[in-house]
Formats: C-alpha cells, structure tokens, sequence
C-alpha cells in the first residue's frame, strides 16, 4: 500500500515543485552555481561506472543510483577534511560513495568539529546535538526529510537555527550550508 501511495504522490510533488527545476528563480550567484553545477550536474564523473556497480552489487539499497551520484557530487563539491558520517556506517553504500567523491577527506563517526556532515534517516534523535558541529562553511546533509509530517515540520524547524543561512530542500535530501557571509535564504528545489 505505501508503494502504491508513494506513486500516485511522487508525479503530484513533482508537479507542485515544477517551477523550482534547474535553478530557475534563484537569484544567489552562489546558490544558482551550487543548484545547477552540483545537484543538477550534467555530464559523467569518473566514478559513475564505478558507483553504478556498488549500486547493483548492494542488497536491497536504501537509496537510488540517482541518490548515489547526489552524495558524490555533495563530496566532491564541498571536499570535507572532516566528514562526519551519523547513523551511516562507512563501509555502507552511503559512505562509499562519499569517499569516492572526496577521496583526500577524514570519515569519522565519531562527533567532532566537521566541513561536512552526513545524516542517516534517524537524524531526528541526534540533529540538535550535530548543529553545534558544523564549522563556517560546512553543510549538513540529511537523508529522508520528506516521509512523514514530523520530519517535515522538524525540517522547517531547523531552518531557523543560527548555522542554517542557506538551505536546498530535496524532498528526499535537506542540504543546510552554514556559509555566514551570505543572506539567509531557503530553496525549494525539484529533485526526483
């Protein structure tokens, strides 16, 4: 029954958020390149054959291929020394497609002072203790914001927080940049 909900929703959602496709109405030079130069990234990277067989060879992924390149693409864009892996083994499908993205980065799970910080799907328990974490010009990346009404209302809660100054909600993924020398804006962008 939740498959068949999330296929009649899935083209709904897409819908409502057609207008936020490509980057289209973001007027932040720094936003637009991030939206269009890393999630909406044209062309091959090195590791796509790579990530795609990590993909196939995974038992029962929790994320799509699609989510896969994301994740590369977000650690090769940010190139965390330190990426902090919550509730995300490093060994898993997640983790090594980071890794693969920033290859030269430190992966903990161990909380510390992080560029970067990467949440599993049970970021709600722990996401207030990570906040204080994320140094000047890192991001937090969050998996399923979109699956319930609690997560959502916790997502726009987060927006408020003082190191949340630029977001890009996914639906699926929540991206919060702590980046103090731009203006506080949040996005809404067209991602499946």
């Amino acid at each position: 029954m939740a498959h068949f909900t999330t296929c009649l929703l899935r083209p709904l959602l897409w819908l409502r958020r057609f207008r936020h496709r490509c980057g289209y109405g973001i007027h932040s030079p720094y936003a637009f390149s991030f939206v269009t130069d890393v999630i909406y990234r044209p062309g091959h990277f090195y590791a796509d054959p790579l990530i795609a067989r990590l993909h196939a060879a995974a038992r029962r992924p929790r994320i799509r291929l699609k989510d896969c390149h994301l994740l590369f693409r977000l650690a090769n864009a940010a190139h965390p020394r330190i990426c902090l892996l919550a509730g995300i083994e490093p060994r898993s499908l997640e983790g090594r497609c980071l890794r693969l993205g920033c290859q030269s980065g430190h992966y903990t799970c161990r909380p510390q002072q992080a560029d970067m910080i990467v949440c599993g799907a049970d970021w709600p328990e722990y996401v207030a203790q990570l906040l204080p974490l994320l140094s000047d010009g890192a991001m937090l990346v969050l998996t399923d914001i979109g699956s319930d009404k609690k997560r959502r209302r916790l997502w726009r809660k987060l927006m408020d927080e003082p190191p949340c100054v630029v977001s890009f909600d996914l639906w699926h993924y929540g991206l919060i940049v702590n980046r103090t020398d731009l203006k506080r804006q949040h996005y809404v962008i067209n991602y499946y």
